[in-house]
């Protein structure tokens, strides 16, 4: 008589598209780099496009045997991305905020705790990483600013989030993304200068 199969139960998301961020930050699914029950490097990409599939509210706008992309709702252009390796397994998660939405690094802050570094960016951007939790938060740049130096605020603008694992190169980021970091001082200015 052949063995009776059991089936793990697919896990069901807590969130909708209107309010994944405070979700995120207050009463999340599981800790980071997982995401709604989706973790960099151990979750396969067809659980993670039926889990994406099943929030409410998510309108996914492209679905690739590696990738999957998707607007939160239609009004706005909060949005997300899933990266998997050529395996299928996720290897990256970025999620982005809205232009007229408002996340102050001091609401991510008193979740987390205190970042580990400040990384360099492009047009005046920067990173805050959490590079051994698995999070980097992305500030919007300017192309207006002058200088190699960030004023960082409890008040500073988070516009993504990417969740990765540093286990796995393959997500992009790996011990040479973190080589011109400046360590987390507290709420001050950061200076490339000399990095």
């Amino acid at each position: 008589m052949a063995a009776e199969t059991t089936l793990t139960p697919f896990p069901t998301p807590s969130i909708n598209a209107q309010n994944w961020p405070d979700h995120f930050l207050h009463d999340p699914t599981c800790q980071i780099p997982c995401w709604e029950n989706i973790t960099p490097n151990q979750t396969d990409i067809n659980t993670a496009k039926r889990i994406v599939a099943s929030i409410s509210g998510i309108r996914v706008i492209y679905l690739k045997s590696n990738e999957i992309g998707w607007y939160f709702n239609d009004k706005s252009n909060r949005g997300g991305s899933i990266f998997a390796n050529e395996n299928g397994i996720v290897i990256k998660i970025d999620l982005s905020l809205s232009d007229d939405e408002t996340l102050g690094l001091s609401n991510v802050t008193e979740f987390f705790g205190k970042p580990h570094a400040v990384l360099e960016g492009y047009d005046c951007s920067f990173t805050i990483s959490y590079r051994y939790q698995g999070m980097l938060l992305l500030t919007p740049g300017s192309p207006y600013c002058a200088g190699k130096s960030v004023d960082i605020a409890p008040t500073t603008q988070i516009n993504r989030i990417i969740l990765f694992s540093l286990n796995n190169k393959e997500s992009g980021f790996d011990e040479s993304t973190f080589t011109n970091e400046i360590l987390w001082d507290g709420y001050k200015t950061y200076d490339f200068t000399n990095k």
